[in-house]
């Protein structure tokens, strides 16, 4: 079983441990660990990558208790000095707090339902069960960032069933079982969650919707949040300064 320091200290950047496993597998090599602070994804959150010793982490999964890290290349010796990229881990931690902001508003104001939630590169996008208009997007929208505002702790806790059954705006699966880590944002989220986010909500901003599209009866809503939001943002204001300045006329 690999210990998840992930869960212990999500700003934690760089550990040590010891190499249980290592085979390789059509060219690239599957690493176990005793412990390690490699998130390996899950609820559309993508995984960490960075380096063992130097050598690079390309991809990271779960399988069973065991985190599998794999790198093209071998790791030597037995007991190894990791690093996460921690520019990709903090800007996921973003993203994902970014999204439960958003869809705990579009939940909250709206009654309507985050199916599906992924992110990718700069982009996190999100289907919701019924269609949503654009005003109540854009509503949404607001409330999160009036989240982002009022900086409010996130908190990982494991209540009674009972308890998330009444509070929580999507059930766990019927086959979880208990103890089931919950992430609640207080008047905002209260929803299971297996990921990892930056502890208060004041770090996750700005969420900015970026388009919506019809998507299998539902609607798919794309979202920038935190440093992503931020350089979308910059990228479309230098393009409006330079579209200005090519119109301007002469007299």
């Amino acid at each position: 079983m690999t210990a998840k320091l992930y869960y212990d200290d999500t700003y934690a950047r760089e550990f040590d441990a010891h190499i249980v496993s290592q085979s390789e597998h059509d060219g690239k090599f599957h690493i176990t660990l005793d412990r390690t602070l490699f998130y390996p994804g899950g609820g559309g959150q993508p995984c960490d990558l960075g380096t063992l010793d130097g050598v690079n982490v390309v991809e990271v999964v779960e399988h069973g208790e065991d985190i599998i890290h794999i790198t093209a290349s071998r790791v030597e010796g037995e007991n190894v000095h990791c690093a996460i990229d921690w520019t990709r881990r903090f800007e996921l931690m973003q993203q994902h707090l970014g999204e439960h902001l958003f869809a705990g508003s579009l939940w909250n104001l709206h009654h309507i339902h985050t199916a599906r939630m992924r992110i990718e590169g700069d982009n996190v996008s999100i289907d919701t069960d019924i269609p949503a208009d654009m005003t109540k997007i854009l509503e949404a929208e607001a409330a999160a960032n009036e989240a982002v505002w009022a900086d409010i702790p996130v908190e990982v806790i494991f209540p009674d069933m009972a308890e998330i059954r009444e509070r929580a705006r999507k059930l766990p699966p019927e086959n979880a079982i208990p103890p089931i880590r919950i992430v609640k944002v207080e008047g905002v989220d209260y929803v299971p969650c297996c990921g990892i986010h930056v502890s208060s909500t004041g770090q996750a901003g700005p969420v900015k919707v970026i388009s919506c599209e019809n998507h299998k009866g539902g609607s798919r809503i794309y979202l920038r949040c935190g440093r992503p939001a931020y350089r979308w943002i910059a990228s479309v204001h230098n393009e409006l300064r330079k579209a200005e300045a090519e119109l301007v006329c002469g007299y």
